[in-house]
């Protein structure tokens, strides 16, 4: 028994350090208090997704980093199988299985519906991931997020890190497509 207890012990002493701890609140998300904030040139999230559609569904492990002007997203299902990642710069979206990687010349949101049956405005979900409507784009105010492109943007959840109030449960919905997010962590630079 001794033996078991200092590995655990000792594993539990290195390894809580590695994790970043974040304040969940009950805090309810305002709009107007989001809209000050400026999205940063680069950030990391890593969650989880659920998307239900009218003819499919499924859910997946998501990491997006976002640097810049270039998004990169990467899905996986339980212990890594089936990745898939999409990385978006300027007009051209790769998509790369482990198999094969293939350049689209076509929107993102495009390239998303081609491969996982779910249309899904991409370029938005980058400002909606980070809690405020995509910019230069007309948007409606709603009691727990917004309305854009036709999506209802909500926000059940946030977390506070590094002084900011950022999404951790939220959901997209347009008609028969909901697209949930769980947001494990944040890496603001």
């Amino acid at each position: 028994m001794k033996p078991q207890w200092i590995f655990y012990a000792v594993f539990s002493f290195f390894f809580s350090g590695c994790a970043q701890h974040h304040l969940y609140t009950d805090e309810a998300y305002r709009l107007s208090g989001q809209l000050k904030k400026n999205m940063p040139e680069q950030w990391k999230m890593q969650g989880r997704m659920g998307v239900v559609a009218e003819k499919d569904s499924f859910s997946a492990f998501v990491n997006w980093t976002h640097v810049r002007q270039q998004e990169q997203i990467e899905l996986s299902g339980p212990l890594g199988q089936g990745g898939v990642m999409l990385i978006l710069s300027h007009d051209v979206v790769v998509v790369n299985d482990g198999k094969h990687s293939r350049k689209y010349y076509q929107s993102p949101a495009q390239v998303f519906f081609n491969h996982f049956g779910v249309e899904l405005p991409v370029d938005a979900c980058v400002f909606w991931l980070y809690g405020i409507p995509q910019p230069d784009v007309a948007y409606s105010e709603l009691s727990e997020g917004f309305g854009q492109h036709g999506w209802q943007v909500v926000y059940r959840q946030l977390q506070n890190v590094q002084g900011q109030l950022l999404p951790r449960k939220m959901t997209l919905k347009k008609g028969r497509i909901s697209v949930k997010f769980l947001i494990d962590q944040w890496n603001i630079q």
